[in-house]
């Protein structure tokens, strides 16, 4: 880094030496700096020394900011990454090759513990994250499609998310962005085109307008997708004979997507914000076709084959709310949100088999309004904070067959949730403690044509406890974690409804099903650029996705439903190196998971307690003129996971390129995913006398995307949102 000053004090080499024994302690000197701070680019560096003896050696201790501007001069440093702070593991994206990975989503792919699929964002060994922006949460991932990295200053990983999340949240993702520059008018325009067995184009326009202490913002992203997907699947039904059930599905799905968002910020003091936001989802028509070719054999005999012919049409809407208020009164903070979330979804589909045609109607309603207020305060010397939460949501579904293959469903889930938390952190010398304790009353009601049905309603009352412990010796830092987390079904497994899919395929939802109570225990050490996890799970109740004959008279038609499974230990360890040479930033992160579960089969119990392990190795090349290079490599070995196995080892590559003009304001980018379309998921599943075995194939994806910003003004907004996992449960 290059400091350029004129000299304003004549002992100038005694502050050039100060500064270049601040750098030699990068770890200590990033700890010290305030939370906001990564990369030193202000044109000066102001010291002031305390009395200290020039002809001794230097402490970092004696010297604080102030007083002695420097001349010219030239220090190199590598703050780590990746550092454990507070209840996170946080990376320093700002001023990073990070910087410039592309989407929130691409970003986020290349964090350590992270893992990315689609719109979801998994953290090692702990599952589906939440994510937040600014504080504000995300109530649809994809949205980090439309957020750029060069908008972000950090992100934290919280692998024990503490009271104040949800009792179902499993780990946290923060999003910091960078602090809004200036004001006026600024907008950022999108554009992205994605081809893999189909196409899919966008366009993102991001509006911002901000004087004095109002900001207002406006965001329209329209979609339109057409995707194909393809796959095979192989069921085996053992009883008096075996049923075998070979099938070969392709879809293709079209969805057009308006999505407009309108933000309103006001914020008259450092200690005072308000606002709120307004999205509206609308999918005018969309359309899912394709074929499902099966062939039935009864003790290695092909006795029939079906061709299933699918024409559907769907559609819907959503209106999203969320109000806010952040405000501080001397040492106490006030966090208050306030939500409100509503969609209608319809669906409508024709299959044809054997000449005969089948349909089914489906409409699906979803309120849901919320609450949550949280107060934090300093207390004995650490930091106290107590908040309380209420969920009210209802759900309403109405499925028809005039055919009458399946019974008519008229359902009704009406679902009320009351929290309260506490927390307290407090620094021990070395050591930050953090502990929590939440309590969760639920009751849950479930009706049928009006009509509330007793066995299937249920009130639940619990208490979690979590406690994070922090310290740092040197430059190596060590993080112990406990939680306990309760994963609720989602609506659509909660009903008692079938849904015919073809001949030979009927789904339901389960009723009667239990929550998944989870116990981890975890620990993480991090030195320069290394970092380690070892963790420990619990799983109690877990739902599986399991196929099961419908009945014992007709064992080659399968019913899809869920259940929960008999209760088994898990176990992972995961290891991440994060050097720098020159220009070459690569990162490997290896991680081996183990488990004991035990799974009941045709032929017995039979153990599923093979390891299986994964490596990601991302490469990212910084070019001169503005050309940056990735080159990643990821591999899955064969292993147990939950009542499954992976039958094959998989190894794909993705790569990119991009390059920027005019001073970073346009910027084009071409990603490439599974180069070699090489990546397989080729799974079997153990459900009782029936097993499963699917094989996903793979496409290759190509993303162009072309970005320009101008006078780009980041939103103040600091709404928090929702608890997303009980959106999430709405789908």
């Amino acid at each position: 880094m290059k400091k350029t000053n004129k000299t304003k004090n004549t002992n100038t080499s005694l502050a050039v030496l100060a500064a270049l024994s601040c750098f030699v302690a990068p770890l200590s000197l990033a700890q010290n700096q305030p939370e906001d701070s990564t990369t030193w680019k202000t044109d000066t560096i102001s010291l002031h020394i305390d009395d200290v003896d020039t002809t001794t050696s230097w402490d970092i201790d004696t010297i604080s900011w102030g007083n002695i501007e420097l001349d010219e001069v030239v220090v190199k440093s590598t703050i780590p990454k990746t550092i454990l702070r507070g209840d996170a593991m946080t990376t320093r994206i700002a001023g990073s090759v990070l910087e410039h990975a592309g989407s929130a989503t691409q970003l986020l792919s290349r964090i350590p513990m992270l893992d990315v699929k689609g719109t979801t964002v998994s953290v090692t060994g702990r599952g589906e994250a939440e994510v937040y922006i600014n504080g504000r949460k995300v109530r649809d991932n994809k949205e980090l499609r439309k957020l750029q990295s060069d908008r972000i200053q950090k992100v934290e990983v919280v692998q024990n998310p503490g009271a104040r999340y949800g009792a179902d949240v499993k780990a946290v993702v923060r999003i910091t962005l960078k602090k809004a520059q200036g004001e006026g008018f600024g907008f950022t325009e999108i554009a992205q085109y994605v081809n893999q067995h189909g196409r899919e184009w966008s366009n993102d326009l991001d509006l911002n307008y901000r004087t004095a202490s109002l900001d207002f913002g406006a965001q329209i992203y329209y979609m339109d997708t057409r995707l194909g997907e393809t796959s095979s699947s192989e069921q085996v039904t053992t009883l008096d004979k075996i049923w075998r059930l070979s099938s070969k599905d392709d879809y293709q799905m079209v969805m057009r997507a308006w999505v407009p968002t309108f933000t309103v910020n006001y914020q008259p003091s450092d200690n005072q914000s308000m606002g709120a936001r307004w999205q509206w989802f609308r999918e005018p028509n969309g359309s899912t076709t394709g074929t499902s070719a099966s062939t039935l054999y009864c003790d290695g005999t092909p006795i029939e084959e079906n061709l299933a012919i699918l024409g559907g049409n769907d559609g819907g809407w959503s209106h999203d709310v969320n109000v806010y208020y952040n405000g501080k009164f001397g040492s106490w903070g006030l966090d208050f949100n306030y939500d409100w979330y509503k969609e209608k979804m319809l669906d409508a589909t024709e299959t044809v088999e054997t000449g005969e045609s089948v349909h089914t109607y489906s409409t699906t309603r979803n309120a849901m309004h919320s609450f949550k207020l949280i107060a934090t305060a300093e207390l004995f010397g650490g930091d106290f904070s107590a908040g309380t939460e209420e969920i009210f949501t209802t759900r309403d579904n109405l499925y028809l067959n005039p055919e009458g293959l399946v019974d008519d469903d008229d359902s009704r889930i009406r679902e009320n949730i009351y929290a309260g938390f506490v927390e307290y952190l407090h620094d021990i010398g070395p050591v930050t403690v953090n502990g929590g304790l939440r309590f969760e009353h639920t009751t849950s009601d479930y009706y049928k044509a009006g009509v509330r049905q007793d066995e299937q309603s249920r009130n639940y009352t619990d208490w979690f406890p979590s406690l994070g412990v922090t310290t740092q010796w040197g430059i190596t830092s060590l993080q112990l974690l406990y939680s306990s987390e309760i994963i609720r079904p989602s609506y659509f497994n909660l009903s008692s409804a079938v849904w015919y899919v073809n001949k030979y395929t009927y789904m339901s939802g389960n009723p009667l099903l239990k929550p998944t109570y989870t116990h981890s225990l975890s620990m993480t050490a991090a030195w320069q650029w290394l970092t380690a996890t070892v963790g420990y799970k619990r799983i109690i109740d877990e739902e599986a996705g399991v196929s099961r004959p419908i009945s014992t008279d007709k064992p080659q038609i399968s019913l899809q439903t869920s259940e929960n499974i008999a209760p088994y230990n898990q176990g992972y360890i995961t290891v991440i190196a994060q050097p720098r040479f020159g220009v070459w930033s690569p990162s490997v992160e290896a991680s081996m998971f183990l488990q004991d579960y035990v799974a009941q089969t045709a032929e017995g119990l039979l153990k599923l307690n093979r390891p299986f392990g994964t490596v990601d190795w991302l490469n990212v090349v910084t070019l001169p003129k503005g050309w940056r290079l990735s080159a990643d490599l990821h591999y899955m070995s064969k292993g147990d996971m939950s009542n499954g196995k992976l039958l094959v080892g998989s190894l794909h590559m993705d790569c990119g390129v991009m390059k920027s003009f005019f001073d970073e304001k346009l910027e084009l980018r071409c990603d490439v995913r599974d180069l070699f379309a090489s990546h397989r998921d080729r799974l079997i599943t153990y459900s009782g006398v029936r097993t499963t075995e699917t094989d996903m194939k793979a496409y290759r994806n190509i993303t162009v995307t072309a970005k320009y910003t101008f006078n780009a003004a980041k939103s103040k907004y600091r709404g928090e949102g929702i608890d997303e996992s009980q959106r999430s449960r709405l789908k």
